[in-house]
C-alpha cells in the first residue's frame, strides 16, 4: 500500500513538474543540444506547453540548413499515450501542424538539403525492429511545400521558359496542402488511411481537390483500396492489389511474372486538360473520357474483362489478354472490341491537332475487331458498318523491319462515297473484295501487289457488273 501512494506521489509530482516554466526551458535547453550534436542545421524552437505525459505544442518551429530555410511551422501539436511505450509502441492520438513550410533543394554539386541534415550517418540496422508506430490521426493544414533542383534546371529549361501548362518538377510549388491521414507502421506492415489531401499549384493553374484511399503493404500483398483522385476537372476511382510479392523487395520486373494482380477502375472521368499537366506528349488530346476497366491474372498474363471509354457520343469496348508484361519487349496482345460505336464527329474534337475531317454525314460507325500480336508486328481481323456501307478487313502489319511489310484481304459491300464526302457526284453503291501484299512506302523501296474485283455495283449513273484490277509496284532500280 505504501509503495502505491508512493508511485502515484512521484507521478503527480513529475506531472506537475512537467508542467513548469523550469521544466520548459530545460526540455528547450536539451533538444537544441540535441540538434547541435545531431544536425548541420539551425533551429528555433518557440514556447512550449503542455506536458510530458499527455501531449505538447510549440508555438514556432524553423529549421534552416545552409542558411536557407527547410522547415517552418507556426503551431506543432502532439498527444500521445506515453504507457504504449512500454509495449514498444508509439502511439501519438493526434499531431496537427499548422501552416507548415517545406523547402527541398537540390544543389549544383547534386547534393539535397536534406542530404546535408546530419552531421554523422548513422549504419542501417540489420536486425528488425519490434517497435510499432501508431498515428491515429495527422492534420496539416494550409502547407507550402517547394522543390527547387538545380541539376534538372541546368540541363533543360528555365522555370519561366517551361511550359506554363506542365507541371515543373525542378521548380514545384505547392500552396494551400491540406493532410488528413492515419497511418500503424511496423518493420513488417504498413498501413495509410488517406482521408483528404489537396493542393493547388497556382503556376500550372492546377488544383487537387481531394486525394483519398487506403494503402496496404506486407511481405505477402501490396494493396490500394477505394482511391479516390479528384480534380475541378477528373474524378478517378481505383482499386488495385498484388499478392504473394513484397514490393520493396522487387529489383526486377521479371520476378513479377507469377505475381497475381487485379485491379479495377470505375466511376472515372479523365479530362485531356489534367493529363497534359504531368504527361506534356499527350498535348494532342482535348476533352474528357469516361472510363471502366477490370482486370485480374498473373503479371505475366493480365485477362481485361472489361475496358470502356466513352467520349461524349462514342464508345470504346475493348476485352483480352495482355501477355508479357513482366518482359517489356516481347509485350502481346489479344485484344477484342464488340459493340464499339464511333461518332464521326467525334474524331476531330478529341484530336483537333491533326486536322482530321469531320465525317459526320457518314453516320454512326459500328466497329468490332480482334487484334493479336505486338505492338509492332500485329494482325487484325476488323468490320465497320456504317449507313454508307460495310468495309471488312483481314490483315496483317509488321514494322519490326527496316520496310514496314503487310498482307491483307479486304472487301466492302453497299458503299456510298456520296455520304463520305458529301459529295452527289460521288453517289455509288459498290460491292468489291481485294488483296494487298508487299512492304515499304516509299518509292525507292516500294514492293506491292494490289488486287480489286468490283461487282454488281454502281458509280453515280454507271453501272459496273464486273471489274478485275492488278497493280504492282516495284522498287526503284
Amino acid at each position: 500500500m505504501y509503495v502505491s501512494i508512493s508511485a502515484l506521489a512521484v507521478l503527480f509530482a513529475a506531472a506537475g513538474f512537467t508542467q513548469t516554466t523550469l521544466f520548459r526551458k530545460t526540455l528547450r535547453a536539451t533538444l537544441y543540444k540535441l540538434v547541435e550534436s545531431n544536425l548541420n542545421a539551425s533551429v528555433y524552437i518557440g514556447e512550449i506547453s503542455g506536458n510530458l505525459f499527455t501531449g505538447l505544442s510549440v508555438d514556432t518551429v524553423a529549421m534552416y540548413v545552409n542558411n536557407a530555410s527547410f522547415v517552418e511551422a507556426r503551431n506543432v501539436v502532439v498527444r500521445y499515450d506515453p504507457l504504449s511505450l512500454w509495449y514498444k509502441r508509439l502511439s501519438v492520438a493526434s499531431l496537427e501542424i499548422d501552416k507548415p513550410s517545406f523547402s527541398l533543394i537540390r544543389f549544383a554539386d547534386g547534393t539535397w538539403n536534406v542530404d546535408r541534415l546530419a552531421k554523422k550517418k548513422s549504419a542501417p540496422d540489420s536486425l528488425p525492429s519490434p517497435w510499432v508506430v501508431a498515428l491515429k490521426s495527422v492534420h496539416i493544414k494550409d502547407a507550402h511545400f517547394r522543390l527547387i533542383d538545380s541539376m534538372s534546371q541546368s540541363k533543360s529549361e528555365s522555370p519561366s521558359q517551361a511550359t506554363p501548362q506542365t507541371i515543373n518538377f525542378s521548380n514545384l510549388d505547392l500552396q494551400k496542402i491540406n493532410i488528413e491521414l492515419s497511418a500503424t507502421v511496423s518493420e513488417q506492415e504498413q498501413s495509410v488511411s488517406v482521408k483528404n489531401i489537396s493542393f493547388v499549384s497556382p503556376r500550372e493553374a492546377f488544383t487537387l481537390t481531394k486525394f483519398s484511399g487506403d494503402i496496404h503493404h506486407s511481405p505477402t500483398a501490396s494493396e490500394v483500396k477505394n482511391l479516390l483522385v479528384v480534380t475541378p476537372r477528373s474524378h478517378i476511382e481505383l482499386s488495385a492489389r498484388a499478392n504473394s510479392v513484397d514490393a520493396f523487395k522487387i529489383k526486377d520486373i521479371a520476378a513479377l511474372q507469377f505475381t497475381p494482380v487485379e485491379a479495377s477502375i470505375s466511376s472515372t472521368v479523365v479530362a485531356a486538360e489534367d493529363l497534359q499537366k504531368f504527361l506534356p506528349s499527350l498535348n494532342f488530346l482535348r476533352g474528357s473520357t469516361r472510363l471502366e476497366c477490370s482486370l485480374a491474372g498473373e503479371f505475366g498474363a493480365i485477362r481485361v474483362t472489361k475496358l470502356q471509354a466513352v467520349f461524349d457520343h462514342s464508345t470504346i469496348n475493348l476485352s483480352g489478354t495482355v501477355s508479357n508484361l513482366h518482359r517489356p519487349m516481347d509485350l502481346t496482345m489479344n485484344i477484342e472490341s464488340k459493340g464499339t460505336l464511333i461518332q464521326p464527329s467525334d474524331v476531330p474534337k478529341l484530336l483537333p491537332f491533326f486536322h482530321i475531317p469531320d465525317y459526320g454525314n457518314v453516320g454512326n460507325l459500328a466497329l468490332d475487331f480482334h487484334y493479336v500480336g505486338r505492338p509492332l508486328d500485329f494482325q487484325v481481323v476488323a468490320t465497320a458498318s456504317t449507313p454508307a456501307g460495310r468495309i471488312r478487313v483481314d490483315g496483317s502489319l509488321d514494322l519490326t523491319g527496316e520496310a514496314m511489310k503487310y498482307h491483307a484481304t479486304f472487301g466492302g459491300s453497299s458503299v456510298n462515297l456520296e455520304k463520305a464526302f458529301s459529295k452527289l457526284s460521288l453517289r455509288s453503291h459498290l460491292n468489291f473484295s481485294g488483296t494487298i501484299q508487299g512492304k515499304g512506302t516509299s518509292i525507292d523501296e516500294l514492293h506491292s501487289a494490289l488486287t480489286l474485283d468490283v461487282d454488281s455495283s454502281s458509280f453515280g449513273r454507271i453501272p459496273i457488273s464486273h471489274l478485275h484490277s492488278t497493280v504492282n509496284a516495284e522498287e526503284k532500280k
